[in-house]
């Protein structure tokens, strides 16, 4: 009986001054935090892992293919290294003859979502067999969009990125 209660009074101190340990540690980083001169954004995307988005939906399901790009159009305002990667039905996005006003609800056009994209440093690939099945000219893709066969994609992935599907 005596050593239980000696070694639930050890567990406790251990679990004390490990409490303790990690309070200081993290009242230091909030110290270190405030310290810096660059603003929140700009740390956090200096160091910050890359974005890979998988867009497959096309014309038939504008919500998701929005979702995708409206994630990877953040993840690049934010200074994330983005990649995005049109393929499947989202092939039909890639085209330069892409019609202005085609969006979901209240969410910008496809084709502002993909220019703006490109304006923001994302890296953006149709996938060159979804393309054709697509019938996009590749001759004529929106500004900024690269042709990407399935090696080559692989090649443009970003090592240890966050990848989402859409």
């Amino acid at each position: 009986m005596k050593n239980d209660h000696l070694h639930r009074n050890a567990a406790f101190l251990v679990a004390i001054v490990l409490a303790a340990g990690l309070l200081a540690r993290a009242a230091k980083g909030a110290e270190d935090t405030k310290r810096t001169s660059a603003p929140a954004t700009v740390a956090k995307a200096a160091g910050a892992t890359p974005v890979f988005v998988n867009v497959t939906r096309g014309k038939e399901d504008l919500h998701a293919a929005s979702m995708g790009l409206g994630l990877a159009l953040s993840a690049a305002k934010a200074g994330r290294r983005t990649v995005v990667f049109l393929n499947v039905q989202a092939a039909a996005f890639a085209s330069a003859d892409l019609p202005a006003d085609l969006a979901f609800e209240d969410f910008p056009p496809i084709r502002k979502l993909v220019s703006d994209l490109v304006a923001n440093g994302a890296k953006v690939y149709v996938c060159a067999h979804c393309a054709k099945v697509c019938k996009v000219d590749t001759g004529k893709l929106a500004p900024g969009v690269l042709v990407a066969a399935h090696g080559e994609i692989l090649d443009a992935f970003p090592p240890h990125a966050e990848s989402f599907s859409y």
